[in-house]
């Protein structure tokens, strides 16, 4: 069998997310599976009510999905206070202000960040994830709980956005090699190690998204770690986050 795994598009799968799917994947049809080597071996990604990983298309055991309504998230929401992530990405910037997120992940960034008035894009380019978070966005929709303006999502990658207008903002989480055996701990980050596996170009796709904002790029790194610099890339100020830092970087002038 080759390496990889499948992914089964139900015949229960919303509207919005079997077209999402089908766009990804053309040859995937409703009640079929079909081999994708972006998986881990034998894992499955169903999409149903939900889209969720499972360790295969036979069990539903504890299966992996996104929720941006859980309790804990909702939480932060409701209860911002100094969050570190705001005073980065929103410091000196007006409500409605644009804010792209170019590297998407679990969607949580996003949605903190639009909490605040903030219009948020989310970008994300691997294909698997990108389709965890569609779902995930469409049920926190459908729930009707925020009374905000929830993150646009888009398939791809931040550079290579059309928009009439540059954000003023970008937010970019790269996953870095963990630095320690016991970084690999909570489940999702597995999860995501597994399909995403590390950056290898963080410092060019910096410089270049550094390019593209017109008020600053934020850098999400660990704590200690050593901050992302390159010729004309070095952070102007640092926000500490506790457990993270959010390294600030300003635009050249024209």
């Amino acid at each position: 069998m080759p390496a990889g795994g499948l992914i089964y598009l139900s015949f229960k799968a919303a509207d919005g997310l079997a077209q999402a799917a089908q766009q990804l994947f053309p040859e995937l049809e409703a009640g079929k599976s079909m081999p994708c080597a972006l998986l881990p071996t034998g894992a499955c990604l169903y999409l149903g009510e939900r889209a969720e990983l499972r360790a295969s298309l036979s069990t539903d055991k504890h299966p992996f999905y996104l929720d941006l309504l859980a309790p804990k998230l909702r939480w932060r929401i409701e209860h911002p206070g100094a969050e570190a992530l705001l005073r980065a990405c929103g410091n000196k910037l007006s409500p409605g202000g644009h804010i792209y997120d170019a590297t998407a992940g679990m969607g949580r960034d996003a949605l903190l960040l639009s909490s605040r008035g903030f219009a948020v894009t989310m970008f994300e380019r691997q294909p698997i994830i990108y389709l965890l978070l569609f779902d995930a966005l469409n049920r926190a929709k459908m729930a009707g709980v925020y009374n905000f303006i929830l993150p646009t999502l888009h398939y791809g990658t931040a550079l290579a956005a059309t928009a009439s207008s540059l954000p003023e903002v970008i937010y970019y989480d790269p996953m870095f090699p963990p630095r320690r055996k016991e970084a690999l701990v909570k489940k999702e980050m597995q999860v995501f190690h597994q399909l995403v596996g590390f950056d290898t170009d963080i410092e060019a796709t910096a410089g270049s998204l550094l390019r593209l904002c017109t008020k600053r790029l934020v850098i999400k790194r660990p704590a200690g770690a050593v901050a992302v610099s390159a010729p004309g890339l070095k952070p102007a100020y640092q926000v500490d986050g506790g457990g993270c830092r959010f390294d600030c970087y300003l635009p050249p002038k024209a």
